[in-house]
């Protein structure tokens, strides 16, 4: 005996998914949907993930010193605005994550900032404004990464060029009904 069959997505996601693409593109042309909210979420956020970046730019060190517990000490330049920059940082702390390199970071876009290399960086624990020192503890201190004996420090954006890519493409994947 022969017949012929076929196997067919029965499951509720496969049922929905022809008709889920239709739905989703009428919700999406509407401003007020939850993904054009999403879409305009991700936009703000990346313009004030920038604008941060650019109103603090960069502060310039000239040693750091380990210490005992692991963190990184850094013995900043004087120059102009820095104790302006400072306070910035001594306010919000906990939101800011600080990256050393030996070059001049770009601060025009966040796309100008990924690196093939990996570079230090670490939280802020201790913004001291009179010594003009900033203390960071490592982010992962298996790593084994150091900072450039001098150079510059600057807010990092490695968990954010992470992040937002990860952010669009499942806005992208959930947009065209293409999501696991």
């Amino acid at each position: 005996m022969e017949a012929q069959f076929s196997f067919c997505d029965i499951s509720i996601a496969g049922t929905l998914r022809p008709n889920a693409r239709n739905e989703l593109d009428l919700i999406v042309e509407k401003s007020n949907s939850y993904l054009g909210l999403w879409k305009e979420y991700n936009n703000i956020e990346t313009q004030n993930i920038l604008h941060k970046v650019q109103q603090f730019g960069w502060v310039r060190y000239d040693h750091h010193q380990i210490l005992p517990n692991g963190d990184r000490r850094f013995h900043l330049l004087r120059e102009d605005n820095l104790e302006e920059k400072l306070k910035m940082l001594f306010v919000d702390a906990e939101a800011f994550c600080m990256e050393a390199s030996e070059h001049q970071p770009q601060v025009d876009t966040i796309e100008g900032r990924k690196s093939k290399s990996q570079s230090f960086y670490g939280q802020i624990e201790n913004v001291d404004l009179y010594n003009l020192q900033i203390e960071l503890r490592p982010a992962n201190l298996d790593d084994n990464l150091s900072p450039p004996t001098k150079g510059f420090l600057f807010i990092s954006l490695q968990g954010d060029i992470t992040r937002l890519p990860r952010r669009q493409m499942a806005e992208t994947l959930i947009r065209t009904a293409t999501c696991p």
